[in-house]
């Protein structure tokens, strides 16, 4: 996540060469599905589970949403921006939680997040997420089946929809699917240990992957409900990408187990909530101030 909002993957933005680009790309595309499939393989149903996603996800973004609202506001007065609409705006747009009102489609835009907190729109998409994953979790078999296809149908249904629904209502039911996606690879046990048959499916599994990050485009945008250009089915496409990537970054991740830097990333991992709901106006911060350098000494800009 870190690596993708900082947009190294997206040519004419950087000097890579565009053989390091595509590897980029095929290493990001499926870092937004990752949280939820994640969020699927650690899932344990217990009364009044809901409750407490609510306090986890719902609470730290009233918190971060009422924070970056502040700033915002105290931002334009200082800058002689008194601007009562468009405040208005940014407050209904922080409980709407999308970035903005339409896709990058629909030939209309309408922010609705002051800038830097982008992000936040995750907690309450995977909050939603959560709640119409429950259902199929407590199903029985045939309900179970009958959820997924319904979930699956709504999310293809919703597709071409120019409006992004508050709280990613539209795209929360392929992340119920990508959540289910995690139960199922938690309940096979396949990737309790590194051994032979998880080698194996890695390697039947990463020419469907590479399949579908190539066909679709990339890595979409669940933000923004860009499930790639395949047209209509592009959402089936990129929901089994998005399940395929996150076990091969499981399996990538426990060849990494041994090795010293796994100590420094599992130490950043205690602190998701914090590096999600922050870095982007931190990153705000640091090109703003590198910008400020850079006209001051333009040397400093071909470095």
């Amino acid at each position: 996540m870190l690596i993708a909002h900082t947009n190294l993957a997206k040519a004419g933005e950087n000097p890579y060469p565009d053989l390091i680009l595509q590897c980029l790309t095929y290493f990001m595309a499926c870092y937004m599905p990752l949280f939820f499939v994640i969020s699927g393989y650690t899932f344990k149903d217990k009364p009044g589970i809901l409750r407490r996603r609510a306090v986890q996800l719902l609470l730290p973004y009233a918190k971060w949403a009422l924070l970056y609202y502040a700033l915002f506001l105290a931002t334009s007065i200082f800058r002689g921006e008194i601007h009562p609409l468009y405040w208005c705006r940014m407050l209904a747009g922080s409980i709407y939680s999308r970035i903005d009102l339409f896709t990058s489609g629909a030939g209309h835009s309408l922010q609705l997040f002051p800038k830097g907190c982008e992000p936040l729109w995750f907690l309450t998409c995977l909050f939603c997420s959560y709640a119409l994953y429950l259902p199929i979790h407590r199903a029985g078999p045939r309900m179970r089946t009958a959820l997924v296809a319904a979930y699956t149908g709504t999310t293809l249904l919703v597709h071409h929809s120019p409006i992004l629904f508050p709280w990613s209502l539209d795209t929360a039911f392929a992340g119920a699917l990508f959540i289910y996606g995690g139960h199922l690879l938690a309940a096979s046990q396949i990737l309790n240990r590194l051994s032979a048959k998880s080698l194996l499916c890695a390697a039947v599994i990463l020419p469907i992957y590479v399949w579908a990050v190539k066909s679709n485009g990339g890595s979409g945008g669940m933000y923004c409900r860009e499930f790639g250009r395949l047209g209509w089915y592009a959402p089936v496409v990129f929901i089994v990408m998005g399940i395929c990537g996150s076990y091969l970054w499981c399996i990538f991740c426990q060849i990494l187990e041994k090795l010293r830097i796994v100590r420094l990333l599992s130490a950043i991992g205690e602190h998701t909530l914090l590096l999600l709901c922050s870095h982007m106006f931190i990153y705000l911060i640091v090109s703003m101030l590198a910008a400020a350098c850079f006209s001051m000494w333009p040397a400093l800009a071909k470095l």
